[in-house]
């Protein structure tokens, strides 16, 4: 079996530090983005195949949504199950963009990316 490759995308490192100590003592593939832009330019790569993208929806730049619609516009990406992430409160009705869940809590991200298994 093949491992599971998320993209984790977190502008605070604090978060990103917790959700890798989390995932990858899990068994999961990892690569860290510490920006919408970044994270863009991991799924736009053709060598890069992920299985989940971890997302925080309060990022400068490229936010969390408009990746999300990104993500969901192109093809090649939209079948990628997306975990939105926040410390904010929920989305506005039909706000989530296409959103496979998501959760206020980084150290939930284990819980989610089990769904991708």
């Amino acid at each position: 079996m093949s491992q599971i490759r998320i993209l984790v995308v977190d502008d605070e490192p604090f978060n990103l530090d917790i959700i890798s100590e989390y995932l990858e003592g899990a068994g999961y593939l990892l690569q860290m983005a510490e920006s919408g832009e970044a994270a863009w330019a991991y799924l736009r790569r053709g060598d890069s195949q992920f299985d989940l993208v971890v997302l925080d929806r309060m990022m400068p730049g490229i936010d969390g949504l408009e990746l999300l619609r990104w993500i969901k516009a192109d093809r090649r990406l939209a079948d990628i199950p997306v975990i939105m992430q926040t410390a904010a409160g929920p989305p506005p009705p039909g706000g989530g963009g296409g959103a496979a869940g998501g959760h206020k809590d980084p150290t939930q991200a284990r819980a989610a990316a089990n769904h991708a298994r």
